[in-house]
């Protein structure tokens, strides 16, 4: 099992004016890449503006835990809400006649590994205003591979989409798949992911996370037996609470859900670091304003050359901008993450599954 974390390109120096003070995060920037520290975009912008927040979901649900075919729609789930809503938003899209089949099945066979419901949506033309959610197969593709393997979000969605349309795939992603509560810690915390053996789903999921401001770590699974690889997609609980109530759910437990994460205190984030000028970190221990946490805070500043936002955010409490420039310019240049060059097992998202190493 390896745990890879997407790598994103880095900010050219050129660049950095379109995210504050070009001059001085140029100069923060330099004594960043000295502490081993350089700038990468949190988020792109979205250029797109069709398609709705239902269209999306839609598609999210189809990714997660459905299939396409010539004359079907297909959806698997147990729970009787997910079934319903996706009913309800798919009748709205399709447009034209057709028919709704139920099939369930108790487990009970040696090849199933649980009760499971499926919804089949039959007619002629009952595809034809929902994008394909399949990759093409390629020329080296095994003859028998299952379509699952080349799925990916569509390319149009991507490209076009409104940010309520991308935030409607994520939803409807993260629905159908693991949303609960870790509650053997003094905090409960949330356990939010997905999984998949689609290669292309998950390189199309970081295009989305990317755009949508979401950093995500993938946890590889080697195939046994007959299985295939399978990645397990985690968002950043910290940015997804960002998102904030711009995010919301089709079901009721979704919903139940995400007030309660809502609710809960803000999540550390110990990877959104801000690099700290040795100068500003020795100025601030010696500061007769300092106090006690800010000193112990601006000392490990200045040992490693970085602290958490939200540190910084304690150092910069009531100190003048004129004086600490380059802590302010950092802390204000919100669509910056400084990501470590070393210390993390790191991959292109187009080369997960040539870089995986074993741990």
């Amino acid at each position: 099992m390896t745990k890879l974390i997407i790598d994103r390109p880095t900010i050219p120096s050129r660049q950095l004016s379109r995210y504050g003070d070009g001059h001085i995060l140029r100069l923060v920037t330099e004594e960043a890449e000295e502490r081993g520290l350089r700038p990468v975009v949190r988020q792109l912008s979205i250029p797109g503006t069709d398609y709705d927040w239902s269209f999306g979901w839609l598609h999210g649900a189809l990714l997660a835990n459905g299939w396409t075919s010539r004359g079907c729609i297909g959806f698997s789930s147990t729970d009787d809400d997910k079934r319903s809503q996706f009913l309800e938003i798919a009748r709205s899209y399709i447009g034209a006649s057709f028919s709704v089949r139920e099939y369930r099945d108790d487990g009970n066979r040696p090849d199933k590994y649980g009760p499971s419901v499926k919804l089949h949506l039959n007619g002629e033309f009952v595809t034809q205003n929902i994008f394909s959610i399949y990759g093409d197969r390629s020329p080296d593709t095994q003859a028998d591979e299952r379509q699952a393997l080349r799925k990916r979000i569509p390319t149009e969605l991507l490209e076009d989409g409104s940010r309520d349309c991308l935030l409607g795939i994520l939803a409807g992603i993260l629905e159908c798949g693991t949303m609960t509560w870790n509650r053997h810690f003094e905090k409960p915390r949330a356990v939010i992911r997905f999984g998949t053996s689609s290669h292309d789903f998950v390189t199309s999921f970081d295009r989305l996370a990317h755009r949508l401001g979401l950093r995500i770590s993938i946890t590889t699974t080697a195939p046994r037996n007959q299985s295939r690889v399978t990645y397990t997609v985690s968002p950043s609980v910290p940015d997804l609470w960002r998102l904030g109530r711009d995010l919301h759910f089709a079901t009721n437990e979704a919903r139940e859900y995400w007030q309660e994460f809502l609710d809960q205190e803000r999540p550390r984030d110990l990877h959104d670091i801000i690099p700290i000028m040795r100068e500003d970190a020795l100025h601030i221990m010696w500061s007769s304003f300092a106090g006690e946490r800010n000193y112990s805070i601006a000392a490990t500043a200045r040992r490693i050359g970085s602290v958490t936002r939200l540190s910084a955010e304690h150092l910069a409490e009531g100190q003048p901008r004129d004086i600490y420039p380059q802590l302010f310019a950092a802390l204000d240049a919100d669509n910056i993450l400084w990501e470590r060059i070393n210390g993390f097992n790191r991959t292109k998202s187009s080369a997960l599954i040539t870089t995986e190493k074993s741990r």
